[in-house]
């Protein structure tokens, strides 16, 4: 008995310390139980104007669609993922598109990191951008909160890329109130 509760805390504290490092916001909205349902039984984490959680709304940038891709291409390059060559395969007609592969440090996983770049139509005519994301694991049915913590990375990164040139991204629900339809889901 003494064994088997060694192990049960083992895995416990294994579990927890996994979501805190790929920024599991367990205590934030919709609640923990909420959150650790998703984290311990799906795979899949996207952008999406009425997202599962608040952190995976998707951000708009006052610059245009070519602007926003090449800053995305040094944010990859500079967290360390792999860009994939040519558009994802499960969007080819969409340009610009990337994919981008992230390892993970402990155990080696690859998990698969589709974004496209969309450019809003706005009536103030300011160039207004966004990014569609979708992170996926290739191996098991959990991802413990890595896919959602990749878009956090991505979203960081960008936000400290455009901060250094004094461009500030909007909320996509400011973006929409105030000059732009509302960017579709991935």
């Amino acid at each position: 008995m003494k064994y088997v509760l060694s192990i049960i805390l083992l895995l416990v504290i294994f579990v927890c310390t996994i979501l805190l490092r790929n920024q599991a916001h367990l205590f934030e909205s919709p609640g923990l139980g909420k959150r650790l349902l998703v984290y311990l039984t799906e795979n899949v984490a996207q952008t999406s104007t009425e997202p599962v959680f608040p952190e995976l709304r998707p951000e708009v940038y006052p610059v245009s669609a070519n602007t926003l891709y090449r800053e995305l291409r040094f944010a990859i390059s500079s967290l360390g993922w792999s860009l994939e060559d040519g558009p994802a395969a499960d969007h080819p007609q969409q340009k610009p598109c990337l994919h981008a592969v992230v390892t993970s440090s402990l155990l080696g996983f690859e998990d698969d990191v589709v974004i496209i770049v969309q450019e809003l139509a706005c009536e103030y005519q300011q160039a207004l951008s966004y990014l569609k994301v979708r992170s996926s694991s290739r191996i098991g049915k959990a991802d413990f909160a890595a896919n959602a913590g990749h878009i956090q990375s991505l979203f960081a990164q960008l936000k400290r890329q455009l901060d250094a040139q004094s461009i500030t991204a909007l909320s996509a629900t400011r973006c929409r109130a105030e000059a732009a339809p509302k960017p579709p889901d991935l």
